[in-house]
């Protein structure tokens, strides 16, 4: 099996790692193909990048990699391809820096912060709130099936910040008691954010109790539509039961879908804005991403 074929299955199988780490994956892929398939056409390379964003069709950036590469090659053979997806991975790695920096005014001094999953930019900027002795806390619900939350808290301690995890059921009940929620985000489009399952009844404790919802992603996130479907695939029903159950049937899926109207603030790389007040700014940046 080729390089690029077994980056490929190995991103299909990948149910743990982020959207950044899986998006460098992809690209490690495409460059992959493009080295063994010199003079591999438009088409085929097309074939191949929609490979990778059916693998894990509701991570946007995959998405916008996949298109830039593509087009790239059309326009400019390919070393275009190459060039445009070097680029790419280049300015998503640079993301999560750009993003917290733009987010540490959003996060009060001793803040008490609800976040949900495992985001390298959440983390990023809680990191920079801790270390400019805004003395925050957070709170970390388990993110089942899978309980990526753990990891976030795990890696918070580690910096000295204080953590306390919850069960999944219990953080909306807890937004009251904190004063923002703060997530990350696999894609922003018109239909709202893309994040992990349970995100939306984050977002509606926050509108209930009156606190901020903030949402950190990157533009290479923003998509100008996204489908429902990408958000609902069904996902191994043994991450829920160990054992099958006569007569009962698992819903097992990872993302939910968070309306704009239920967003307080979006940060990007180039600033924060309201995007259900302002939609002329998310269409902007969903023009130029």
């Amino acid at each position: 099996m080729r390089r690029s074929e077994r980056l490929l299955r190995q991103i299909a199988e990948d149910h743990r790692s982020g959207a950044t780490a899986l998006t460098r994956r992809a690209g490690e892929a495409l460059l992959a193909f493009l080295k063994e398939h010199p003079g591999a056409s438009p088409e085929e390379l097309g074939r191949f990048a929609e490979g990778l964003v059916e693998a894990q069709p509701a991570m946007a950036s995959i998405r916008n990699l996949a298109q830039r590469a593509v087009r790239a090659r059309e326009r400019g053979g390919p070393a275009a391809a190459e060039t445009a997806v070097r680029a790419f991975l280049e300015e998503l790695a640079r993301s999560p820096v750009e993003i917290a920096e733009r987010a540490l005014p959003l996060i009060p001094r001793g803040a008490r912060v609800l976040t949900i999953s495992f985001s390298a930019t959440v983390r990023e900027a809680l990191r920079r709130a801790h270390e400019a002795g805004k003395g925050i806390a957070v709170v970390c619900p388990e993110s089942r099936p899978l309980r990526e939350g753990l990891r976030l808290a795990r890696e918070l301690a580690a910096l000295g910040v204080p953590v306390e995890v919850c069960v999944d059921a219990l953080a909306p009940s807890l937004v009251g008691e904190c004063d923002l929620v703060l997530v990350g985000g696999d894609a922003l489009a018109p239909e709202g954010l893309v994040n992990k399952c349970g995100t939306y009844p984050l977002a509606l404790a926050a509108s209930s109790e009156r606190k901020p919802f903030v949402a950190l992603i990157s533009e290479r996130k923003l998509l100008e539509r996204f489908e429902p479907g990408w958000a609902r695939r069904a996902m191994p029903p043994d991450e829920v039961l160990e054992a099958p159950l006569e007569g009962v049937r698992v819903r097992n899926a990872y993302f939910d879908l968070t309306p704009l109207a239920r967003i307080s603030t979006v940060v990007t790389e180039r600033g924060a804005f309201r995007p259900e007040a302002d939609r002329e700014a998310l269409r902007r940046r969903l023009r130029s991403s």
